[in-house]
């Protein structure tokens, strides 16, 4: 079986990722931390290539048909950042994959993303700025030398959350709705139960529901206690400063 997670930054795409691998019998999967952060629970962290054996899982994404080796013997499932338009471009490219693409219908729905994005940042290990999140933020503010994320001041932080929620807005549904793909919106995701239900019925797959089912209800109690960096005001206020 060869499957795709396709999703936004902070889009919990890590989540459908280990309920996936769940699924497919991988009991090592662990619940999400404090903070609803899942990334710890990857277990594979390479690259497919051809003379690769074993599980093939791409956390850097996306593989492609060219990518994978004549035969596969194990699952792949690969993830990535594609929005719908990169979503559309490499559909040639991953025929045979099953597609679940996490997509967004507001702009409300994007700052909640964005915002729980950036407190598993400042939670996490992703605490010393030497990390790509953290480079990304002193490049593009200018800030000199900051060692924490403590250090970056508040008004930085919700600017780099409206930032990635305005390019969140992206991730629209796409308008075709092909047999080899299940589209999430983020905005319902967890408001209905049967979330996992749709995922273990469209890859026919029911082998450690309730594992994968507790790992879902794990997440939900720990995503509201996320503060606001951002919110629809920050988006009028960094609109009026760009006039």
């Amino acid at each position: 079986m060869k499957i795709a997670i396709f999703f936004p930054p902070g889009g919990s795409g890590k989540l459908i990722h280990s309920i996936v691998e769940i699924l497919l019998g991988n009991e090592l999967i662990q619940g999400p931390t404090s903070f609803g952060a899942m990334h710890h629970s990857e277990r594979w962290k390479y690259k497919v290539v051809k003379k690769t054996k074993g599980p093939y899982v791409s956390c850097s994404g996306p593989i492609v048909n060219a990518d994978l080796p004549d035969n596969i013997a194990q699952p792949v499932v690969t993830i990535g950042h594609l929005s719908a338009t990169e979503v559309i471009n490499i559909i040639p490219s991953i025929v045979g994959f099953k597609i679940l693409y996490i997509y967004t219908t507001s702009i409300a729905d994007c700052i909640t993303m964005s915002n729980r994005n950036m407190y598993k940042h400042i939670k996490a290990e992703f605490d010393e700025l030497y990390t790509t999140k953290g480079k990304e933020m002193a490049e593009m503010y200018n800030i000199h030398n900051p060692k924490h994320f403590k250090d970056i001041p508040d008004s930085v932080v919700e600017q780099s959350v409206v930032d990635t929620a305005m390019d969140n807005l992206r991730y629209r549904p796409l308008k075709a709705d092909p047999e080899n793909m299940l589209q999430l919106n983020y905005a319902t995701m967890f408001e209905n139960t049967d979330t996992v239900d749709k995922i273990c019925k469209f890859l026919n797959l029911y082998t450690n529901t309730e594992q994968a089912k507790k790992a879902y209800s794990e997440y939900l109690t720990v995503q509201d206690d996320c503060p606001e960096y951002a919110t629809i005001k920050s988006i009028k206020k960094c609109w009026n400063k760009r006039k």
